[in-house]
């Protein structure tokens, strides 16, 4: 499967990327004097060819589908197992199919490499736990390997991302991590987490003004928020940004 998604993805990566972004009016909410809507999308645009076109994907991929089927046996039952490895198994087979068959080229609807290649949601929704697993066992770049697996298929989803920022700001690579942060934010921008994680990323930096920008955009996704462990967590962050 790896090796198909090499070849495919040179392909897709400039064609298809639009695809992965949002409607123009979603991008029109979060537009400002300074900054218009289709500024805001093109950097949207920009974060995912960099982060979709990163140099060592091939490697991370081919690493990630081993984990998979060396280590998730120990994380799920086997019945669960046994669907993602058939999934899997098959992938070249539904990608082939759906190179062969007709599509209708004027919608608008997007076609994730998770739907060409047959990768159910629940699928990656098992694969995930291999990472948090990897994660708590501070396997961070396992993690890593898993997580740019997840986010190559199902680019729509900002709890990958999100935890793709995570384990990257483990390994203290913050840029690379803020990037990631940046696009979860971008796809649930009610979401405080992403920007408490980049406030924390950026404070690591020595970057105190970026830091105050996160943490001002968490404040006001917060504002009418019950006390609660994001209000504790702001706090503590907060802190660490006036010591």
């Amino acid at each position: 499967m790896s090796s198909q998604l090499d070849i495919l993805y040179n392909e897709l990566v400039e064609s298809e990327v639009d695809q992965f972004l949002e409607e123009d009016a979603f991008y029109q909410t979060f537009a400002t004097p300074l900054k218009s809507a289709s500024v805001i999308k093109q950097e949207h645009r920009k974060q995912m060819v960099e982060y979709l076109k990163m140099n060592d994907l091939r490697n991370r991929l081919t690493k990630a589908e081993q984990w998979i089927r060396e280590q998730l046996p120990n994380v799920i039952s086997p019945e669960e197992y046994e669907k993602v490895k058939n999934e899997l198994d098959n992938s070249g087979k539904h990608f082939e199919d759906y190179a062969e068959a007709p599509h209708d080229e004027e919608s608008d609807k997007p076609v994730l490499l998770q739907q060409i290649f047959g990768i159910s949601d629940s699928s990656l929704v098992l694969i995930y736990q291999l990472a948090h697993k990897f994660v708590a066992d501070k396997q961070y770049e396992n993690a890593l390997d898993v997580l740019v697996f997840l986010v190559t298929l199902a680019p729509d989803s900002p709890a990958f991302w999100l935890a793709l920022g995570v384990c990257m700001q483990a390994l203290e690579t913050h840029q690379d991590a803020i990037v990631m942060f940046d696009i979860a934010k971008t796809l649930n921008p009610t979401d405080p987490s992403p920007c408490i994680y980049a406030a924390e990323s950026y404070l690591k930096m020595g970057d105190k003004d970026k830091a105050k920008e996160e943490i001002a955009t968490v404040e006001s996704i917060l504002k009418d928020a019950e006390p609660g462990p994001w209000k504790d967590v702001l706090a503590i962050v907060k802190n660490a940004l006036n010591s």
